[in-house]
């Protein structure tokens, strides 16, 4: 085809540099694309609009005449483009929709007579990297000099070494076994709203949670594993294969955040049934790796380990979020990267939100009997609004008649299940709720005021 022609999205957040643009051109020439175009909307530096272009993400005009001065020699021409379309954002291109696409629009504008083929990028979101985009890129040159007459199978045994200067065919096998994961039930084809989602907390049936997350683990890995490979082997264009590998992390994320998800909540739930209020000769029915334990040492050990579940899950986004900064400034002014910081952001809180409440079991509560040894029930300080107060929860086992006394040890930022030293708090039912909620703050000694609420089932 006469014209073999690619574009570079820079609207909707990406907005790439100068240097970024001539990277673009030359790559592009490698591959014997000879028209280069932009989708922009707003983001140029208008001379009699200043007020339109955004700063620090604005095309200039001296810009594009450097741009145009550039890529002369290389045999490739600049076509301006200034429009207002929108599209969808994918955490990575769907490459095997993209390769049919791009072969059957080719060979149908050869048939017909078409002078060219122009082949988009979308970058909606705000979130996309521009190098991803290079693998269809490559498969366009690939059609358009060839009439689409080359088969997909031959191409990605060959793009790795073409794009990255590989001696075998690591990269065409991360392609193929990424482009599953599009179709998987339960990915949303992949959008970038699918990694946003908040799964971490299981909303689902256990059995679609481990399906989910176990297939596209199935998938995804082995394909970094491949993405590796090409690395190692690889001479040229790694910020090409550092995006593509980014993409692929983020859907490994989304399977591990399922996957860990589902696992703190299961040993949550496995703490809360051993902290459960139950008659003393009952039998505790420990899992089996916690039958040695105490019940409160075996609730503190399975806490721990959710603590630990929810902190490297914390850990893992606030990475990529670092990566994704990395990655956006390599290519982009730094416009617009902002939108997407935030939203890394606002997951790290979410994560550590979680983490403080697990830390935030500074209340143990003890209940005394006549027969028995002092054994723990269920007690739980509440946050109260917005505000910085906390309503102290205990549940007593059994019922209270009006006018029987529940005597209850309750112990501050206690680590371990006390010997001695106990701090009574009793109370009758009967008794002024303030009053008895002044006498029990001033007891606990607490750093800050409490909201109380005494929680008890009576006879009727």
């Amino acid at each position: 085809m006469r014209w073999r022609c690619f574009q570079d999205d820079m609207t909707r957040g990406p907005s790439s540099t100068l240097d970024t643009l001539k990277f673009e051109a030359s790559l592009g020439a490698y591959l014997k694309l000879n028209l280069m175009t932009y989708y922009m909307e707003h983001q140029y530096a208008f001379a009699k609009h200043p007020k339109i272009g955004p700063a620090h993400g604005s095309l200039t005009a001296e810009e594009l005449a450097a741009l145009v001065r550039f890529v002369k020699p290389l045999h490739l021409d600049i076509l301006g483009n200034q429009q207002s379309f929108g599209h969808f954002g994918r955490i990575l291109p769907d490459f095997g929709v993209a390769t049919t696409n791009i072969r059957h629009f080719v060979r149908d504008g050869v048939k017909h007579g078409a002078l060219g083929m122009l082949n988009t990028d979308w970058e909606d979101d705000g979130e996309a990297l521009n190098a991803v985009k290079w693998h269809a890129d490559a498969w366009a040159a690939e059609c358009a000099w060839n009439a689409a007459a080359p088969p997909p199978e031959a191409f990605h045994r060959r793009v790795g070494a073409v794009l990255f200067g590989e001696e075998n065919d690591p990269f065409g096998q991360a392609v193929a076994l990424l482009s599953q994961t599009h179709r998987m039930p339960s990915m949303d084809r992949m959008l970038n709203r699918r990694f946003w989602q908040r799964d971490f907390v299981p909303t689902r049936p256990t059995a679609a949670v481990q399906a989910a997350s176990s297939n596209l683990l199935a998938v995804v890995r082995p394909a970094l594993e491949h993405l590796g490979g090409c690395r190692r082997e690889a001479r040229c264009n790694r910020a090409v294969l550092d995006a593509i590998e980014f993409g692929a992390r983020r859907m490994e994320w989304i399977g591990e955040r399922m996957r860990d998800g589902l696992d703190a909540a299961h040993r949550y739930q496995e703490a809360f049934n051993l902290a459960a209020p139950r008659p003393h000769s009952s039998p505790t029915n420990h899992p089996s790796h916690l039958a040695s334990q105490t019940p409160a040492a075996a609730v503190d050990s399975l806490l721990a380990d959710v603590e630990q579940t929810i902190r490297r899950n914390r850990d893992t986004v606030k990475r990529l979020g670092r990566q994704f900064e990395r990655l956006w400034l390599s290519e982009n002014r730094p416009y617009a990267l902002d939108w997407t910081l935030g939203r890394y952001t606002n997951a790290v809180r979410e994560y550590d939100g979680w983490l403080n409440q697990l830390a935030d079991r500074p209340v143990r509560a003890f209940l005394l009997g006549a027969n028995h040894a002092p054994r723990e029930v269920l007690a739980q300080l509440d946050a109260v609004g917005s505000s910085a107060r906390k309503r102290l929860v205990l549940i007593v086992p059994g019922v209270l008649r009006k006018g029987a006394e529940a005597p209850v040890h309750v112990y501050l930022n206690l680590p371990a299940e006390p010997a001695q030293h106990f701090v009574t708090f009793a109370g009758r039912l009967e008794t002024d709720v303030a009053e008895t909620m002044n006498r029990l703050q001033a007891t606990l000694d607490l750093k800050r005021p409490v909201a109380v609420r005494l929680h008890a089932m009576q006879a009727r």
